[in-house]
């Protein structure tokens, strides 16, 4: 799962230029339910995985995230914050084509 995750990561990122966290995700989670198969009513496995991406910004001082069950969790003057991810895994074949509009 995580070299499928990997490879396609790295795909989604340089090949296609994509840098929009969001996107990344909804592209990434196609890739790994085509991949394994998990895009069809005949699937035999239900597998996913938690990502979140962030995106830095250096020019604009600016970080974009998305989640997909995992949070983003951050300290600013001496308090935690935490934002929350989408409540639905990776992946998975019953998991949104459309994860994380």
């Amino acid at each position: 799962m995580t070299m499928i995750a990997s490879s396609s990561l790295r795909r989604i990122v340089s090949d296609e230029q994509c840098h929009d966290p969001a996107k990344i995700l909804q592209r990434l989670n196609f890739a790994v339910k085509s991949t394994l198969q998990q895009n069809t009513d005949q699937a035999n496995s239900d597998d996913g995985m938690d990502v979140c991406i962030c995106a830095i910004n250096q020019n604009k001082t600016e970080l974009t995230f998305a989640g997909a069950m995992l949070p983003l969790i951050y300290i600013h003057e001496n308090e935690i914050h935490m934002i929350k991810g989408d409540r639905q895994s990776l992946g998975y074949k019953e998991s949104k084509r459309s994860l994380m509009n």
